[in-house]
């Protein structure tokens, strides 16, 4: 018992110095701090950061810069699954671009925004063959091509929010704003319509 003393004695001083200098530290406000601000790291993220649209094929061509040659395929490209733009502008460009590729270390999505590439593993399955980028409509033709029809309701022709995604051959435009969403299929290869 004699040898737990110390031990909690220590402690005991330990806590006390703990509690003291955590009531003599100043804090903005109270009489005789300095008012100066201190960054802490905690913060809330700046919504008003400007984004930067880019089309589908230039983000292709930075996702390829990525990806070392020897995960491309015989036709000089990498082999992708599942294409996503979000947050597009009126002629069908994007701030964010998500490819789904299957990569030597496992399926992953690969995501473009800002200029920055992020790669997140993904659980999910992936389709049985890979998308033939050179069949498909670009989203700014298919933008061109249905401009009516997108444009057509003024109550969801704000893009900010829309996604468009490309899997199985079909385009899914999804545009939202005030609470209405409204959603459009297309052709990939030919930009048409489906469905209406």
């Amino acid at each position: 018992m004699r040898s737990f003393v110390p031990a909690a004695m220590a402690l005991a001083l330990l806590s006390a110095l703990c509690l003291t200098a955590a009531c003599t530290i100043p804090f903005p406000g109270d009489a005789g701090s300095d008012d100066k601000s201190v960054n802490v790291g905690i913060g809330v993220p700046d919504t008003n950061i400007e984004k930067s649209y880019i089309s589908m094929s230039a983000a292709r061509v930075q996702l390829q810069e990525y990806i070392p040659g020897t995960e491309i395929d015989s036709y000089g490209t990498i082999p992708i699954y599942y294409i996503q733009g979000a947050d597009l502008d009126s002629s069908g460009n994007a701030a964010r671009w998500t490819f789904a590729v299957n990569r030597s270390t496992g399926i992953r999505l690969m995501i473009l925004e800002n200029g920055s590439l992020a790669e997140v593993p993904w659980g999910s399955r992936l389709s049985e063959t890979p998308i033939q980028i050179d069949q498909v409509i670009s989203p700014e033709e298919l933008f061109r091509k249905n401009r009516d029809l997108i444009i057509s309701d003024p109550a969801v022709a704000v893009f900010k929010g829309s996604e468009l995604d490309l899997r199985d051959g079909v385009y899914t435009l999804t545009l939202a704003s005030n609470g209405s969403i409204r959603y459009l299929l297309f052709n990939a290869a030919t930009g048409e319509p489906v469905g209406l």
